[in-house]
């Protein structure tokens, strides 16, 4: 497997994704511009949605093993918590997950946040398979 990414990279090739793609956020029908964006890739912002969601839909689908994410509880961050690592999985692996979450909730260029925290609540109330350690 690849070595884990840095969250500097894995914020910037998330941005790099958005902006790639043409995707705006939206909020209440208003499009956030690309200051906004570029904040909202932030491990304290919506990073840590992004790549939990990625982690829940890689699970359901594949039954493997999750991401191995490092997430922290705190008050200073957008959706109370903030992403300090991912110690399980490639940075390819993640961004073709996120942009498949990204995929999904997109309606043409515009993903509305209600959207995406619909998606979330879905998949985070859906049953995901465990594997267990064999030795």
């Amino acid at each position: 497997m690849s070595a884990v990414p840095d969250l500097e990279i894995l914020s910037d090739s998330i941005f790099r994704l958005i902006i790639g793609r043409e995707y705006h956020f939206s909020r209440d029908g208003e499009r956030q511009d690309i200051a906004l964006t570029r904040r909202l890739c932030d491990p304290a912002m919506l990073l840590p949605v992004l790549v939990r969601m990625a982690d829940l839909m890689w699970r359901a689908q594949t039954e493997m093993d999750c991401f191995g994410l490092d997430l922290v509880a705190t008050q200073d961050a957008l959706f109370g918590y903030e992403l300090r690592g991912v110690n399980g999985s490639s940075l390819a692996l993640i961004i073709a997950c996120v942009d498949e979450i990204l995929h999904r909730v997109a309606d043409e260029d515009v993903i509305e946040m209600a959207e995406l925290e619909a998606l979330a609540d879905q998949l985070a109330s859906s049953e995901h398979p465990q594997r267990t350690a064999t030795h």
